[in-house]
């Protein structure tokens, strides 16, 4: 199998570490005779220590050999700077494994019954200041739908889900909504059949969905291609009426979403989710912060500017899908368009970012993926990648630097896209 280009190494308990893929070796010679080709990166914004990679394009071809000499020239520096980035790394591990372990102390506490659960949330939510709201209309704005619905039953409530679809996706835009209501990918307490049940939509970046076969409705059905991509994942519970027992069952969803966040995505806390209750009448626009409602907004269906505030109320708030967004469209590329029976779209995820597959516009058929990172150090480490896979171009390196942009917002960099090809299936 041809070497993956990883970071450099670092030592741990005396042995050697890449801080890429985590994999480790007991000897120095173990980790330099592994898949893993270690890269040695300026340990200050423009200098390069060890002279390993030059900043003029016109850089000789580098071998290998060259490489390993040059990372054991400046074993000091390379592991100053990823030490401090490891050091990061393992407080935000640890603070995610207390948050985790603090989230099954509260899950104890969790009522037996949905009706329960939603009346008691129901009844703090309504104490003063109350967050529970009903939407003032807008003169002459869009409703979301110009009547109301009847429905009623089991199959009225697989009718609404029909029904509402194509306009709640109208109103989502890109991202993608799906229903994943018959397959199981939401971890539930175990025992508690009333908690195991998915919700009946779910809206996700278009990256991030695993496509399944479609309803004969037209729904299109789905689930996250990984958990770690689920933290603005957004939640439609749909009920032929609304109430505290139906408003239980799309805050128990919240509840192990949450826990699903803590334990995959080890991102910012408090955790924030959104998602809606959607009736025969209207819907509820709800925001939780951690197991807490926090706003709750009633619309009906025919109100006027209710679609804006749906829209407002749903933004997308993922930073590494708008990156991937708006990487994708200065380098006029677009993320692969999916079948059930395709290899996904999400490659993987690293220390640093995560890695799609994508096309140019103008060639489809042309196979590359692009590695996504945020924040301004995460951008300079894709930078010193990019110039080695330059460095390297033209070896027995399998996958070759196409190009790379930065994303800036207000003046400061957000993230950064690197795309490279040839790309065919993940690698196991």
């Amino acid at each position: 199998a041809a070497a993956v280009m990883h970071k450099v190494k670092i030592k741990r308990n005396g042995g050697f570490f890449c801080s890429e893929c985590g994999d480790q070796y007991d000897t120095e010679a173990a980790f330099y005779s592994s898949s893993c080709i270690a890269i040695n990166e300026p340990v200050d914004g423009g200098t390069n220590a060890g002279g390993l990679v030059q900043s003029s394009p016109a850089a000789a071809p580098i071998s290998l050999e060259d490489i390993m000499k040059a990372l054991l020239a400046n074993k000091s520096e390379i592991q100053a700077q990823i030490s401090e980035r490891a050091t990061k790394r393992e407080i935000a591990e640890i603070q995610a494994q207390i948050y985790e372990i603090q989230s099954y102390y509260v899950d104890s506490s969790i009522p037996m019954t949905p009706s329960h659960y939603g009346f008691s949330l129901l009844e703090e939510a309504e104490k003063p200041p109350s967050i529970i709201s009903s939407f003032v209309q807008l003169e002459g704005e869009a409703a979301i739908f110009d009547s109301l619905f009847s429905f009623s039953g089991e199959s009225g409530g697989k009718q609404l889900v029909a029904k509402v679809y194509k306009r709640i996706q109208e109103l989502l835009g890109d991202r993608r909504l799906v229903s994943s209501e018959t397959t199981a990918w939401l971890e539930t307490k175990k025992g508690k059949p009333c908690f195991n049940k998915n919700p009946d939509l779910i809206c996700l970046h278009k990256a991030y969905v695993q496509f399944k076969k479609d309803r004969d409705d037209g729904v299109v059905c789905g689930v996250p291609e990984n958990m770690c991509l689920c933290s603005d994942l957004i939640i439609f519970d749909v009920k032929t009426t609304a109430g505290h027992v139906s408003f239980g069952e799309l805050a128990i969803h919240f509840y192990y979403l949450r826990l699903a966040i803590i334990k995959h995505c080890k991102g910012k806390v408090p955790i924030e989710t959104r998602g809606a209750l959607v009736h025969n009448r209207g819907i509820w626009l709800v925001r939780f912060l951690e197991t807490t409602p926090r706003e709750i907004i009633k619309m009906l269906w025919t109100d006027r500017g209710s679609a804006d505030k749906f829209q407002e109320f749903f933004c997308a708030k993922d930073e590494m899908g708008l990156v991937l967004d708006m990487v994708c469209k200065e380098l006029n590329h677009d993320v692969a368009k999916l079948k059930p029976t395709s290899s996904p779209c999400f490659l993987g995820a690293g220390g640093t970012g995560k890695v799609f597959r994508v096309f140019p516009k103008t060639s489809p058929r042309v196979k590359r993926a692009v590695k996504i990172v945020l924040g301004h150090q995460n951008i300079d480490f894709l930078r010193h990648e990019s110039e080695m896979m330059t460095a390297l171009k033209g070896t027995e390196l399998a996958v070759e630097f196409v190009n790379m942009h930065v994303i800036t917002k207000n003046g400061a960099d957000l993230g950064a896209g690197l795309v490279m090809e040839p790309v065919g299936i993940p690698i196991s």
